[in-house]
């Protein structure tokens, strides 16, 4: 049987980036879009982007084809690469941290929890993410898609910040905004909370296991004060 919440002792946190951290929405659709234009392709509305990302650039842009071309690898890759070219060189000018996020990580930081990412965007994208968006933070490590580490669910990244932050999996929380990070979380046997500001939904988060969902970042600074 679990252990209940309220026994539960927790020392370090593993957060997704986009949709939990970061609201990087309009820039990914904006990007991808630009991708799929230059090639005459259909694009969407940002919203639909919410669905798409999550897995990784080459799923999003699968996701992003039309049905007919999803199965063209080369199509694929090529959109792929074209949408972390245009990602990486408009400077993100829409994206900006959720509010209270910056709070919380300063909030953990000064009552010595350790955290990290672990992410599913390429390496370059989310190593520029937080150089631009949290200069200071000093987060354990950054762990995102490379050729060494898979991406989530897969849950060598999590393990990895896990050592990294020389705690145990049943002492870290890690927090999410997609069924992705829920499942990457209960691979990793680490406490699994999902955000609801996020791009996903209570729904999705719950299904997928989540064990609390949280409506601001200040409740995640609480399940370190018990």
């Amino acid at each position: 049987m679990p252990t209940p919440l309220e026994e539960r002792r927790f020392d370090a946190a593993i957060f997704d980036l986009d949709g939990t951290l970061l609201d990087t929405l309009s820039d990914i659709a904006d990007a991808a879009n630009a991708a799929l234009a230059e090639r005459h392709l259909p694009v969407h509305d940002t919203e639909c982007y919410r669905y798409f990302a999550g897995d990784g650039a080459e799923t999003l842009a699968r996701r992003a084809l039309p049905i007919e071309c999803r199965d063209d690898s080369g199509l694929v890759k090529a959109v792929s690469n074209s949408y972390r070219h245009h990602y990486e060189t408009n400077t993100m000018p829409k994206a900006k941290p959720f509010d209270g996020i910056l709070e919380m990580l300063a909030s953990l930081d000064s009552s010595g929890i350790a955290f990290s990412i672990v992410s599913n965007k390429p390496a370059e994208l989310a190593a520029k993410c937080v150089s631009q968006y949290f200069p200071g933070i000093n987060f354990a490590t950054i762990i995102s898609a490379d050729a060494i580490i898979p991406i989530k669910p897969d849950p060598a990244g999590a393990l990895k910040a896990i050592s990294i932050m020389k705690t145990t999996s049943s002492r870290c929380i890690f927090v999410g905004d997609s069924d992705v990070d829920v499942k990457t979380a209960l691979a990793s046997k680490t406490f699994p909370v999902g955000v609801l500001w996020g791009f996903r939904g209570k729904g999705e988060l719950i299904s997928a296991g989540a064990e609390l969902t949280v409506r601001s970042p200040v409740e995640i600074c609480r399940l370190f004060s018990r």
